[in-house]
């Protein structure tokens, strides 16, 4: 056999073999798709759960600051009224009034007043957290009624990739019928021989 018709015999196979094995099929890129699917949902989680976060970071922090001022309120109205209370004392001492009755009426007076100042403080807070805990709720509610998450689109199937085997080995065996058949079933080959039917290369 002469170097040209090798040359073309490797040529025509080697088109077939690419015809037949070349590129990803239905299945690898079936596999790719859920591999970028499972990527796609990790993300958009991570994104959801980021959001969440600052809600909850939000929430916290304020939270936190609520605290702080009840607690410095709380301080400042024992204050007020322990200064009261000693310049009551004071007062009393100095009209010898010490030791009556009036000093007890005066402590109890100002205990009651100093509890209901408490009090008031508390539900202020109380009216406080509600509002937070509201709003979280709302802010949370919101974010997941309206979460679009991305994801990619799933491919078409070609019927490539192992697919369609009877199809690919057709493909195949045109491309060799070509060199071997000539134009049609029957007919002498470009190289000698004939090429019946392609169903023979299977």
């Amino acid at each position: 056999m002469d170097p040209g018709t090798m040359l073309a015999i490797g040529s025509v196979a080697m088109k077939g073999l690419g015809s037949l094995f070349g590129g990803k099929g239905d299945d690898d890129a079936y596999k790719e798709y859920k591999k970028a699917m499972e990527r796609a949902r990790l993300e958009n989680e991570k994104r959801f759960q980021a959001t969440l976060g600052m809600y909850r970071d939000l929430y916290g922090r304020s939270m936190s600051g609520l605290d702080r001022r009840s607690n410095q309120g709380a301080a400042d109205i024992n204050a007020a009224f322990a200064n009261e209370g000693a310049r009551t004392m004071q007062d009393l001492t100095s009209r010898g009034l010490s030791g009556s009755t009036v000093l007890p009426s005066m402590r109890a007076g100002l205990t009651q007043r100093r509890i209901a100042a408490i009090n008031r403080l508390r539900d202020s807070v109380l009216d406080r957290r509600i509002n937070l805990d509201s709003a979280l709720t709302g802010n949370i509610a919101r974010t997941m009624a309206s979460r679009v998450d991305s994801y990619p689109t799933m491919p078409k199937r070609t019927g490539g990739g192992g697919a369609n085997w009877f199809q690919m080995g057709g493909q195949l065996a045109g491309a060799l019928s070509g060199a071997f058949g000539g134009g049609g079933s029957g007919a002498p080959g470009k190289f000698g021989g004939a090429l019946n039917d392609w169903t023979d290369l299977l």
